[in-house]
């Protein structure tokens, strides 16, 4: 995988994958206790919103990223095909660019 300013990027294979997911199971397991908690409150955003998601998070599912965004009042969602969880340290240019044009275009 890549390395971006000391971040890896998301792993290339299912082994790593499996290693990842058994250092943090029991974080992985939470995760979604944790975020319903979030959740609850999206559809209070009222400003423009657009929510970029790695396809290759592993902690949470691309799907997520879908009903997130849905959940937020005209949000867009932008999937970033190859990234992980840490999507604004894997890919700071894309997240940049979305952002001007998100600002530019309100």
């Amino acid at each position: 995988a890549s390395r971006t300013r000391g971040v890896r990027a998301a792993p290339n294979d299912a082994g790593e994958v499996r290693a990842i997911r058994t250092m943090f199971g029991r974080v992985l397991h939470d995760l979604a206790d944790l975020y319903a908690e979030i959740e609850a409150t999206l559809d209070t955003i009222g400003v423009p919103t657009v929510v970029m998601w790695g396809t290759r998070d592993l902690f949470f599912r691309p799907e997520q990223g879908r009903r997130t965004a849905d959940a937020i009042p005209g949000a867009e969602l932008g999937t970033l095909p190859g990234c992980g969880h840490l999507v604004p340290k894997e890919r700071p240019e894309e997240v940049a660019a979305t952002l001007r044009k998100l600002l530019a275009a309100h």
